[in-house]
């Protein structure tokens, strides 16, 4: 059966794929009222102001300022302070009932509204609506694991933290950057399991962190099982010094003993599907110390460099069409890059606020990034 356009006024300035939906969408009971509403000179302003209005980006800061439209200028900031569409509801009264309409209901409906009518809003309005089912703590977005929290607050001595990924994901530069942080560098070491002097190094480095309160990293565990049969025998047996932490980086491998899983807090880690998701990320982990150190271009230079990372791991997922071979690219790749950007611009700006464009060092960063970092 061929759909009929439905007639709305002219000054909407609907294309037709929107009144092909528009009139499915009036078929249904809820959305009877919905036609003579859009073509009633009554609410023709609300209608025109719901379909030209633009959509805000609100950022919540510490200091709960602010509404921004300049996303240039917020981009590096709005990983750490949180930020959301405000869009506008749509006129009221175009419901055929709204009478003890559960919230979940009419949030749906709205989004509903939004596919039609404002397909911009789309996401927003479908976050209203998982708001409105699971609640507001619901996390609907990506979130940077506190490892400082985790350490500190809800591990202990007796319990591993188990950082399991998926190959071509380093977790690490994890722990690497947890003890820089904690600025605990001096009371931590990591080993490279694998091979039998890594097995000596481990027993010995963890019998002597136990009574320090030392940190220690075993790296690439899943090569291990045997080994690891050994070690969660041994962790029943030992005592341990309140402060000592065990951390295991694996790959996901079923050989890895059941009871070293049980006895461990398990965190799962994989790179992120998508653009958004993995520029996300990047911001995420990155401290706001060092986003906002001078010069402004280098937040910048860091938005760049997040937008290039992400693509060459989405190609990732394409191989052998994205990339010839299935590379092992990850956060230390990006954590590299931002080093060597940051070496290059503090060379340049010695200290100064700001870079004209033409003094960043682009030629030398790229060369950094196509030769030593990325290619080579």
């Amino acid at each position: 059966a061929v759909t009929t356009e439905i007639q709305v006024p002219a000054v909407y300035n609907l294309n037709r794929a929107q009144k092909l939906l528009l009139t499915e969408l009036t078929r249904l009971p809820a959305f009877s009222k919905l036609l003579s509403h859009l073509q009633s000179s009554a609410f023709q302003s609300a209608w025109t102001n719901y379909l030209t209005s633009p959509t805000t980006i609100i950022t919540n800061t510490s200091t709960n300022s602010a509404e921004s439209k300049d996303s240039d200028s917020s981009a590096a900031d709005s990983s750490h302070s949180g930020t959301h569409l405000d869009v506008q509801p749509p006129p009221s009264g175009w419901e055929s009932s709204t009478a003890a309409v559960p919230e979940h209901i009419r949030a749906f409906r709205v989004a509903l509204l939004a596919k039609t009518l404002r397909p911009d809003r789309l996401p927003a309005t479908a976050a209203a609506f998982v708001n409105a089912v699971f609640g507001p703590q619901f996390p609907m977005h990506a979130t940077a694991l506190d490892l400082v929290k985790i350490v500190q607050e809800e591990s202990t001595a007796a319990t591993p933290l188990l950082l399991v990924s998926k190959p071509g994901f380093d977790a690490s530069t994890k722990v690497d950057s947890l003890a820089a942080a904690l600025n605990n560098k001096s009371n931590y070491q990591s080993f490279a399991m694998g091979s039998s002097e890594g097995y000596e190094q481990a027993d010995t480095a963890i019998n002597s962190a136990a009574k320090k309160g030392h940190w220690i990293l075993l790296k690439n565990v899943h090569l291990s099982p045997s080994w690891l049969l050994q070690l969660e025998k041994r962790l029943h047996r030992m005592q341990f010094h309140p402060n000592f932490r065990l951390f295991m980086t694996m790959e996901l491998n079923p050989k890895v003993p059941t009871n070293l899983l049980r006895m461990s807090s398990v965190l799962i880690f994989e790179p992120p599907v998508g653009i958004k998701a993995s520029m996300q990320r990047m911001f995420n982990a990155l401290s706001p110390e060092r986003v906002n150190k001078g010069p402004a271009e280098r937040a910048r230079l860091y938005f760049l460099l997040s937008w290039l990372h992400a693509v060459i791991i989405e190609r990732l997922r394409y191989t052998p069409v994205g990339w010839a071979k299935g590379f092992e690219f990850s956060e230390t790749d990006a954590q590299c890059a931002m080093d060597a950007i940051d070496e290059w611009i503090d060379r340049t700006a010695a200290g100064r606020a700001n870079l004209r464009p033409n003094e960043i060092p682009f030629q030398a960063i790229q060369r950094t990034l196509e030769q030593v970092i990325y290619g080579g």
